[in-house]
């Protein structure tokens, strides 16, 4: 299990590239992406990365040996293209020695201890991912597809700097929550999901169409005959609660079972979703602030959204309503023989 606290990250660009809205930093690059760019968004992209590697067993969704033989000769290289707090591509550094590591983003963030092999680079994904070509073995992308109005565009720049034979990962969450049953959470059962509900609403607004579930036809779209057929897995995990040991159990039965095993016989199954449960519940309590200075910015009265955010929270500090958040993984490879 990756440790719960680690180093905090801390902004490499100069103060000048930062914007201020209704009380946050914004990057001045991409004026598209609202959600924050300062310390306490640093703070809320740590927990997700932790809450995400706690999720998926490790750093990406394909077994670690097809990551050792992608990265097993000498001037292997991954590029993690909205590095946020800067917490994976130093994971990976740290994993493989020997590789380059590159993290980008519009505000990159660098944790102290970062090793020598890992370098973070500030940019644009739309227009400043082109000198890095054929360069990567890995590219990774996490939780971007709300930063642009053209996310395909940004897909195809991204499966441009793969290597032939390269492993092109994206991942995003649902802006929604799923209920017990793994289904669509109505917003008549949680003041959160009627806060993420007018989020979603804003960023139809504004022309934001890209959602997580649709990633692998984006990836046959626009990464083009080069990327093999792409895969797909969704994960739940659950906020506050431990959720079920296996997919599928919604009687009431088991799951008051699952709620009992809080003794050291737990199995494996129940400390993962135990401590993503928590790490979940953390995560969305720094979450929900975050969304202020969008909703504000497009024309809620501030008093509106300050409301919505506090009955969010009020919710999210009280009992569970056992609830599920979705993530979405997709990967494929581009084609040995291209280049």
């Amino acid at each position: 299990m990756p440790a719960l606290a680690q180093p905090r990250a801390t902004a490499v660009v100069s103060p000048d590239t930062l914007r201020e809205v209704h009380g946050r930093k914004f990057s001045n690059l991409n004026k598209t992406y609202m959600l924050p760019a300062d310390d306490k968004e640093f703070d809320r992209l740590n927990i997700q990365h932790i809450m995400l590697r706690v999720l998926l067993g490790g750093l990406l969704p394909v077994p670690d040996e097809v990551v050792r033989g992608l990265l097993a000769h000498e001037n292997a290289a991954v590029l993690d293209v909205g590095s946020g707090s800067g917490h994976w591509p130093v994971d990976i550094a740290q994993q493989f020695p020997h590789v380059r590591v590159v993290g980008f983003d519009l505000v990159p963030a660098r944790p102290a201890a970062t090793p020598s092999n890992c370098t973070f680079v500030q940019g644009d994904a739309h227009k400043d991912l082109a000198p890095f070509a054929g360069q990567f073995d890995i590219v990774h992308c996490r939780a971007m597809a709300h930063s642009s109005l053209d996310f395909s565009h940004i897909v195809r720049e991204m499966t441009r700097c793969l290597r032939p034979g390269g492993l092109f990962v994206l991942c995003g969450g649902d802006l929604g929550l799923c209920n017990v049953r793994k289904q669509r959470a109505s917003p008549a059962e949680s003041s959160f999901v009627r806060l993420l509900q007018q989020v979603r609403a804003v960023d139809e607004t504004r022309g934001v169409r890209a959602r997580s579930q649709d990633f692998p036809a984006l990836i046959v779209s626009a990464g083009g005959r080069e990327m093999l057929e792409p895969e797909y897995r969704a994960y739940h995990c659950p906020i506050g609660w431990p959720g079920l040991p296996e997919d599928g159990l919604g009687e009431n039965g088991e799951l008051l079972g699952t709620l009992m095993l809080r003794n050291a016989k737990a199995s494996k199954t129940w400390r993962i979703h135990l401590q993503c449960s928590v790490l979940m519940k953390v995560w969305t309590q720094t979450f929900v602030p975050s969304w202020t200075p969008l909703l504000v910015s497009q024309g809620h009265p501030r008093a509106s959204v300050d409301e919505w955010v506090r009955r969010a929270e009020d919710e999210l500090r009280g009992p569970s309503k056992m609830m599920y958040t979705k993530w979405h993984y997709s990967w494929a490879f581009k084609d040995g023989k291209t280049g």
